[in-house]
């Protein structure tokens, strides 16, 4: 398990992705909300396959939106089979849909923490 903390100041965009090349299971707890209403933004299925500089130009009505209140976390994005077990490509990466964590849009910080688990561990 890896523990990030990470500040990001009001409308900063923390950049749009989805573990490709990762083999890990990840939630994002919020510390602290300091701008309000940053949180998590998943991308609408319409938008996938475009380049990473289209995807992190988008506005935010081309994205899902959970906003994180303080200690509030956002569960596990990977996809899963009927099984409730992580999807995962044939070399074994979870399977992501893009998400990026986006700041609110009042001045302040928000401190969150983005947590990373073994998906070959029963926890």
């Amino acid at each position: 398990m890896l523990t990030v903390f990470i500040p990001t100041g009001e409308g900063v965009n923390c950049g749009v992705h989805n573990h490709s090349d990762a083999m890990f299971e990840e939630i994002h707890v919020c510390l602290s909300p300091g701008t309000k209403n940053g949180g998590m933004y998943r991308l609408k299925d319409e938008h996938v396959g475009k380049t990473p500089d289209e995807l992190n130009n988008l506005g935010a009505d081309a994205f899902d939106i959970l906003v994180l209140g303080r200690l509030d976390e956002h569960g596990g994005m990977w996809k899963r089979d009927t099984y409730g077990k992580a999807e995962r490509t044939a070399d074994g990466v979870v399977v992501y849909p893009y998400h990026k964590w986006q700041g609110g849009d009042t001045d302040g910080i928000d401190i969150w923490a983005a947590i990373e688990f073994n998906p070959d561990l029963n926890v």
